[in-house]
């Protein structure tokens, strides 16, 4: 699939399309190779995966931050 456009903020929402697609199942072989070709488009299309990836596994920790507090606290973590 090519990019309608490489603006930086459309290639980060389909980065993070494609991750989150990738992450929450399991990817096939084909799935990674799509990824691959998507991010050997361009430069642009590589950092935007790459900040894409960061962003999720930043949201990941924090989530993962907020219900250790909420355990700490006797409170039940809403995920």
């Amino acid at each position: 699939m090519l990019s309608r456009t490489s603006d930086p903020d459309t290639l980060l929402n389909e980065a993070l399309d494609r991750v989150v697609r990738l992450r929450a199942g399991e990817p096939t072989r084909g799935d990674v190779e799509a990824l691959q070709r998507w991010r050997q488009q361009s430069a642009a299309h590589d950092e935007a995966f790459k900040k894409a990836a960061r962003l999720l596994r930043n949201a990941g920790a924090a989530a993962q931050e907020l219900a250790d507090e909420g355990c700490e606290a006797g409170v039940a973590p809403v995920l």
